[in-house]
């Protein structure tokens, strides 16, 4: 997971990536837990391609592939026809908010206490 974590660290001097907007200050790309991966960036599609080249990389190099029938792509604040195209180039299942992972709703708005 080191490996993973330099490319994906070198994605942020590349110029054309944008990282997520609640990542970016902290140049924050990946969280990694247990077996399980969250990659998160803009939703543009050339940083979600450049994210995607880096982790196919990394596959090629450690042949740790994702399951494709286990992994899916959560996607605010897109339009549909980007949607389709990401999720084309991609060959993952669009995932639908609310989630939980580890017990904890994954959302896009700000978690209130309520």
């Amino acid at each position: 997971m080191e490996y993973l974590s330099r490319l994906l660290n070198q994605l942020g001097q590349q110029p054309q990536f944008n990282y997520h907007p609640n990542c970016a200050r902290l140049n924050f790309v990946q969280l990694n837990f247990a077996d399980d991966l969250l990659l998160f960036c803009e939703r543009d599609v050339v940083s979600i391609q450049m994210l995607f080249e880096q982790f196919q990389c990394f596959s090629k190099a450690s042949s740790l592939i994702a399951n494709l029938t286990k992994s899916s792509i959560y996607c605010g604040g897109v339009s549909t026809t980007a949607q389709d195209e990401i999720v084309e180039l991609l060959g993952f299942n669009e995932g639908t908010l609310s989630v939980r992972y580890l017990g904890v709703h994954l959302c896009t708005k700000r978690v209130s206490i309520v």
